[in-house]
């Protein structure tokens, strides 16, 4: 094989290679396992979701969960990061999940319910990821934030704000990365609220 031989076939090897790169990728779809490890809460709880929910112009159209931008290895933008579900709801999954394994009897609702003996509202929820595609390797920087209020005796008692940013490089699991990058997102600030919403809720009264 002549050298301008292998050069014409490297080139389009390299063509179908970026241009594998450029496409967007399939969603991300995110099964959390609670790994806090709180103890100390007990009886029922009320978790409140965030209320944003997506928007279409169009009935008909799939609604599409945008959670951030892919990028090739100079930056420029070249598809968009997809979730399977919303930000709200990935964080009240992982949330429930884990205020369960701490002990309380967790019910979701759009409402808080008036007099709730405690609840937790989601007030604002963010799940962001970017993902910058190269050869051969692959990063992903997300960025997680909640604030929530938490509640006694029908009353808002404290309000709470937590952040979590992780970023990685995967050369072997380049699908999974998006997934990992998002989980670990969600328990950095969970590891954070869940045992101060159970410090808040199950503090005794001063005597």
């Amino acid at each position: 094989m002549t050298r301008s031989a292998v050069g014409v076939i490297f080139s389009a090897l390299s063509v179908v290679i970026f241009a594998g790169c450029a496409t967007t990728p399939p969603p991300v779809s995110i099964l959390y396992s609670p790994s806090v490890e709180a103890r100390g809460g007990a009886g029922a709880l009320f978790l409140k979701a965030a209320g944003k929910r997506a928007t279409r112009d169009n009935p008909a159209q799939e609604v599409r969960f945008v959670i951030g931008k892919q990028m090739d290895s100079y930056g420029a933008i070249t598809g968009e990061m997809l979730s399977v579900n919303s930000e709200d709801d990935m964080m009240l999954d992982a949330m429930k999940r884990e205020l369960t394994a701490a002990g309380y009897s967790v019910e979701t609702g759009a409402a808080m319910p008036q007099g709730v003996t405690k609840g937790v509202e989601l007030t604002a929820v963010q799940v962001g990821l970017d993902e910058t595609a190269s050869i051969p390797k692959i990063e992903a920087e997300g960025t997680v934030k909640v604030s929530l209020e938490v509640w006694k005796n029908g009353v808002a008692v404290k309000k709470l704000s937590y952040q979590s940013k992780v970023s990685d490089t995967s050369i072997i699991n380049r699908d999974i990365l998006p997934r990992e990058i998002i989980e670990k997102g969600l328990l950095g600030v969970l590891s954070q609220a869940v045992p101060d919403i159970i410090s808040t809720l199950e503090r005794k009264p001063a005597s």
